[in-house]
């Protein structure tokens, strides 16, 4: 009975260390997961802290399109900040600058992908 049992154990351990994967398989399958979405929807919250203790909280929404024309992302995007009222439209080509409490905007013919993400509802975009 107890060889019984020490074989099934073994072939159980074994069973386990064939299928291990590395971090780097795993990133390969997770890389090539995101890649095959033609659109993304995401609610973010985003924590930064900073060296002088200072520490901001931010949430708000994304929706992604894979665009391969697009120069920023590889996508046309729409982010929001509700606790503003901002958001920022992007639609592959040319970006908008959203006021969503006075519903104005300001047009940006062609978007600077550092001012884009650092803009307050650029900060909720996720490059990869």
């Amino acid at each position: 009975m107890s060889k019984i049992l020490y074989s099934a154990c073994l072939l159980q351990v074994l069973a386990h260390a064939t299928y291990a994967q590395t971090g780097a398989d795993m990133l390969r399958k997770y890389q090539a997961a995101i890649g095959s979405f033609r659109t993304a929807d995401y609610v973010v919250q985003r924590i930064d802290t900073f060296g002088n203790g200072q520490v901001w909280n931010n949430t708000g929404r994304v929706v992604l399109q894979r665009n391969p024309t697009s120069k920023l992302l590889g996508a046309a995007f729409l982010a929001s900040r509700p606790d503003l009222a901002q958001s920022y439209f992007y639609d592959g080509t040319t970006g908008f600058e959203l006021d969503d409490k006075a519903k104005t905007f300001i047009l940006v013919k062609e978007p600077y992908e550092p001012s884009v993400l650092g803009s307050p509802a650029g900060q909720m975009l996720v490059e990869e």
